[in-house]
């Protein structure tokens, strides 16, 4: 679920995280601008993950996963997978609680 969640992140604020990437100057300073970056998490996502706040930020895994997204696959059909995913994930840790 962690890492969905940062992938989610990074498709739902393409224009920025690609902007961020496209300013670095390696893939080291790429994930550092990343974890840097203020992102909007939209409601579906923060409902489906418990997960409040206005904005999040991405740890380095979660950095690392957005900088292997392949763009070009990151149409509506994956994002509602990895919603539904994230969905499934939450519903599962909540019932070990």
């Amino acid at each position: 679920m962690h890492l969905c969640l940062g992938v989610l992140a990074g498709l739902d604020n393409g224009c920025a995280v690609l902007a961020a990437i496209q300013e670095s100057d390696s893939p080291a300073d790429a994930m550092s601008a990343l974890q840097r970056l203020p992102l909007v998490l939209q409601d579906d996502v923060r409902t489906a993950a418990g997960v409040s706040g206005g904005t999040f930020r991405l740890d380095r895994a979660q950095a690392r996963a957005v900088l292997e997204i392949r763009f070009v696959r990151a149409c509506r059909a994956d994002r509602s997978r990895l919603v539904t995913e994230i969905t499934g994930l939450a519903r599962q840790i909540q019932g070990r609680s």
